[in-house]
């Protein structure tokens, strides 16, 4: 398989993912017709069954990793496409958690099937596609490729509960532009998908204060969060609560833990 036909293949699983994620279907039936009616086209009777384009999808998206071993300047010329495919991704809800929530999520409405079909193939889509767009995308950045764990971490979430709300912006608000670069729902997004390898990448990231930052914010998001948040930035937990910071970073665990107190004795 060529490279760019496993950009081609992500293309595919980030514009289909998106069919599902507008439309929301509550039955195989009508996950079947949105394939067939939006993806497909009347033109393609010879289609394959929608589970098994989901496969074929997922294989190609994950023989793209196989790229991320060759030289930096063997892929650059792809560069613009894979911008592209980022920005597609953004448009089409892949990166924000409230709306690709469908994805992680069942209702009682929802049938069982579908329930099912849900959990085998579309979560498992959403992962692979988001896998490769952090794979190549790192490669053509040229950051240090992440395990394919902290690759896929985008599937898990772990929406901010309510009443902490106001302290996820505190800590925005104290860090952004100190030790990162990131609007509040850029860093909401980060936050609820336990997902800091952009922020961890950037050119002048401090990399100690965000790696304390997510020790931090596991006081609120709690551990198995903070083990897939540590992840993504290629730590262990206990290298985040052992990050050599300043005194600002220790204020701010201070801070943390008051409003959390006081939210929890009211």
């Amino acid at each position: 398989m060529s490279y760019s036909t496993g950009l081609k293949a992500l293309e595919d699983g980030i514009i289909l993912l998106s069919v599902f994620i507008q439309n929301k279907p509550k039955t195989m039936a009508e996950a079947c017709s949105l394939y067939h009616t939006y993806y497909v086209g009347a033109w393609n009777g010879d289609a394959p069954a929608l589970a098994d384009y989901m496969k074929e999808i997922r294989t190609r998206c994950k023989s793209l990793a196989a790229f991320t071993k060759e030289r930096k300047e063997d892929v650059e010329g792809y560069s613009d496409t894979v911008r592209g495919l980022a920005a597609l991704a953004e448009r089409c809800g892949l990166n924000d958690c409230t709306r690709y929530a469908y994805i992680n999520t069942g209702k009682a409405d929802e049938e069982q099937e579908l329930r099912e079909w849900k959990r085998v193939h579309l979560l498992a889509l959403f992962a692979d596609v988001s896998a490769a767009l952090a794979n190549i995308g790192e490669k053509l950045s040229g950051k240090q490729a992440a395990s394919s764990k902290a690759a896929g971490i985008a599937a898990h979430s772990y929406p901010i509960p309510a009443k902490y709300m106001h302290i996820i912006r505190y800590v925005h608000d104290n860090l952004n532009d100190v030790a990162f670069r990131a609007t509040e729902s850029e860093f909401g997004t980060a936050v609820e998908n336990a997902d800091f390898s952009w922020v961890y990448g950037q050119q002048k990231a401090v990399k100690n204060k965000i790696a304390y930052m997510i020790y931090i914010l596991s006081k609120i998001m709690g551990d198995e969060w903070y083990g897939y948040a540590s992840a993504s930035i290629g730590l262990e937990k206990k290298r985040c609560s052992g990050a050599n910071v300043e005194a600002d970073m220790v204020n701010i665990m201070g801070e943390v833990q008051k409003m959390k107190q006081k939210i929890n004795a009211g």
